[in-house]
């Protein structure tokens, strides 16, 4: 069962690579004429308009198997009016992209692979970003604990405690500095 699957995938992707009958377009076009969204600068082909292709090569079938008929044309409609305004722009359909081309589900693969090209590629923006955002963090954080510690080597050379090389309580040695009159013990001296 793996096999024939991983078999039915290799031969799409090789017929997909190999159709003569789709017009040969770079990702870069094809993020141009299918993209619909942005995420992170990066052109991304959007759910909605994988469906639509899926929907009109009728690659889609076992996804609207329980709307009404009448549902199912009208989706059906509204994605050949968006795809058939889309590919009668000039400047983004230099390929020459029919709504014939658009009906094999060929296209549809290959569109879905670029998908996932670009999720990837997203997904590893994001992973590189947090790290940024975690490096900025960490060197914050030491930036401010090298600046406290400087503080209190600031505080402790601008009042130092009377103890000398005995242990102390501090708070009793300093309070035993501010009382007048009363001697200091010897190992305070």
């Amino acid at each position: 069962m793996f096999k024939k699957s991983l078999a039915t995938v290799a031969m799409s992707v090789m017929l997909a690579a190999c159709n003569s009958d789709l017009p040969n377009a770079t990702e870069e076009q094809l993020l141009k004429l299918f993209g619909d969204r942005e995420e992170m600068g990066i052109t991304l082909i959007s759910s909605h308009m994988i469906e639509c292709l899926d929907l009109i090569s009728d690659d889609a079938v076992r996804f609207y198997v329980d709307f009404s008929d009448e549902t199912t044309s009208d989706f059906t409609t509204t994605c050949y009016k968006w795809l058939h305004e889309r590919i009668e722009q000039a400047d983004q359909n230099p390929m020459g992209y029919t709504m014939a081309h658009l009906e094999d589900p060929e296209l549809g693969l290959l569109l879905k692979q670029l998908r996932e090209k670009q999720d990837k590629l997203i997904t590893e923006l994001r992973e590189q970003e947090r790290a940024e955002i975690a490096e900025r963090r960490r060197a914050e954080n030491e930036e401010r604990d090298r600046h406290n510690i400087e503080e209190l080597e600031q505080a402790k050379a601008e009042n130092p405690l009377p103890c000398g090389p005995v242990p102390c309580d501090p708070l009793k040695a300093q309070a035993m500095q501010q009382i007048p009159g009363i001697p200091r013990p010897s190992h305070l001296r």
